[in-house]
């Protein structure tokens, strides 16, 4: 039988495996993605976008979720003014780098996603639930890595354990951002703890009481 510290050594070397597993299986997936992908031949009309500079993630949006969009084939991005007039660059890669980069920006500074800039978490959005807007989110996140190299690097921890299927840390109520909820659930915590003393308190009386006896 294994002792306490025995076990805990146990599960974090398997946890430690875990990971490395996980990491090892990641960058085989998305090298095999970046060898599907044609960087030669031009794409489908579907995949050239138009990118107004203060809209980056509504143009990314309305592109992806074209029929004929296909991520296995290059981008063509030219970016323009408000008035679709272009800048007049050609891409032969530099656009398509600046707007994976200001895409990925924007994406986690969206409504999509919450929490501090080193540990993002998904946000819910009802609206973007009920229309699939989070598979297409992966599917950005997904170009942003095999087209140009720009990855997610401020994902919170338990949000890459549960993308990547490695144990995940313990519940923390400080992952909850939603202030009315954070605030009900501090509440519900320390009533509990409180409650809990106050309960132990009283029984401690009745029992000095008993046994103490008549004086």
């Amino acid at each position: 039988m294994h002792s306490p510290a025995s076990a805990s050594t146990y599960t974090s070397t398997s946890t430690s495996t875990a990971v490395s597993d996980t990491r090892h299986d990641l960058r085989r997936l998305l090298q095999g993605l970046q060898s599907a992908v044609d960087l030669v031949e031009s794409g489908p009309i579907a995949n050239c976008i138009n990118v107004v500079r203060s809209r980056v993630l509504q143009c990314a949006l309305r592109t992806f979720n074209r029929r004929a969009f296909n991520p296995h084939k290059q981008l063509d991005i030219v970016f323009v003014d408000s008035c679709g007039t272009g800048e007049g660059s050609v891409d032969t890669g530099g656009p398509t780098r600046e707007f994976l980069r200001l895409l990925m920006k924007e994406l986690l500074d969206s409504r999509y996603f919450v929490g501090p800039e080193n540990g993002k978490s998904l946000a819910l959005d009802s609206l973007g639930l009920s229309r699939g807007t989070y598979k297409v989110l992966g599917m950005i996140i997904s170009v942003c890595l095999v087209h140009g190299g720009v990855g997610p690097r401020v994902l919170a921890r338990r949000l890459y354990s549960q993308l990547s299927g490695i144990p995940a840390p313990p519940v923390n109520i400080e992952e909850v951002y939603d202030p009315e909820l954070h605030d009900q659930l501090d509440k519900v915590r320390y009533t509990s703890v409180f409650g809990l003393y106050d309960i132990k308190s009283r029984i401690c009386n009745v029992i000095n009481t008993l046994t103490s006896g008549p004086k």
